[in-house]
């Protein structure tokens, strides 16, 4: 059966509009970061309606977030009355440059909204970037709940002295650093570990909070390791509303931002005994546990 011009034409032109559909969809899937974590939204029961005083206010405050958003990366406002009153924290982590940083948060406006729909709290984090609004005012104040802890489900030969010889002591120092690292309050750096590796390690809390209260959050996070099934994985990402802690076995951030770290102590020194966690599956990087208390 033949078909005439207009058909052909008409095939051509629907061919070409797939294609660029599935490059479209292609583009989006590898250009949107993931967000690695939403909450306090999941099992949020206070919602709001669309049309009313904080649905407005939020649309307002969210839709010119990434344009607020000052040249170390933070922003934080609140806008309108109670009970309508809305309070935003943006930030994003203290490596990236500020356009990058902007799109990060442009991004995070609008899935946020899709992941949260009509809920009155919630805070999500991307890799570069994170967002956090609520009807409850909370800037300024550290947040460690809820929690979340993913991690890179492979071990070391000797988990025990990676974990207090090598990463303890880096750790001890990025949060130092971090807590009097001014406005951004970000550390990062390098060190070498057991089994020929490499660890890059980051740390960082919201420009919000005093040092003191920086400083607080991170030891949350620390006192938590050695009791976890985390405990000296190869990975790992600590998420708090208020402060994170990440290390990998890969590079992950602008290394230019690393410091060196102190020397780890002599190996014959006595190391406390391990917690003894359950093995998990094998997965390369698993979902550890989440915390909402």
């Amino acid at each position: 059966m033949w078909m005439g011009k207009t058909d052909m034409s008409f095939l051509t032109w629907l061919g070409i509009i797939l294609i660029f559909h599935f490059y479209y969809l292609f583009y989006l899937s590898i250009a949107q970061p993931n967000f690695a974590f939403q909450s306090p939204c999941e099992g949020n029961e206070t919602e709001y309606s669309p049309n009313g005083a904080y649905g407005t206010n939020l649309n307002t405050v969210l839709s010119s977030l990434s344009r607020n958003i000052d040249s170390d990366g933070f922003y934080n406002t609140s806008i309108g009355q109670d009970p309508d009153k809305v309070s935003v924290i943006a930030q994003c982590r203290g490596d990236v440059d500020l356009q990058t940083c902007r799109d990060c948060i442009k991004n995070a406006t609008r899935l946020i909204l899709e992941l949260c729909p009509q809920k009155k709290s919630a805070f999500g984090i991307y890799d570069k970037c994170l967002i956090r609004y609520s009807n409850e005012s909370f800037i300024g104040t550290v947040s460690t709940d809820p929690q979340k802890i993913y991690y890179y489900n492979q071990n070391f030969s000797n988990p025990q002295l990676f974990f207090n010889r090598y990463l303890t002591p880096v750790l001890e120092n990025l949060r130092s650093r971090a807590s009097e690292g001014g406005k951004r309050k970000f550390a990062a750096n390098i060190t070498n570990a057991p089994d020929f590796a490499r660890i890059y390690v980051l740390v960082q809390c919201t420009a919000d909070l005093s040092a003191d209260d920086c400083f607080n959050c991170l030891t949350t996070g620390y006192q938590t390791l050695p009791s976890c099934e985390c405990y000296a994985k190869r990975g790992n990402y600590y998420l708090m509303p208020s402060c994170i802690i990440r290390y990998e076995p890969y590079s992950f951030f602008n290394e230019s931002f690393a410091e060196a770290p102190p020397s780890p102590p002599p190996a014959s020194l006595p190391l406390p005994p391990p917690a003894s966690p359950p093995l998990p599956q094998p997965e390369e990087r698993k979902l550890l546990c989440k915390l909402l208390l």
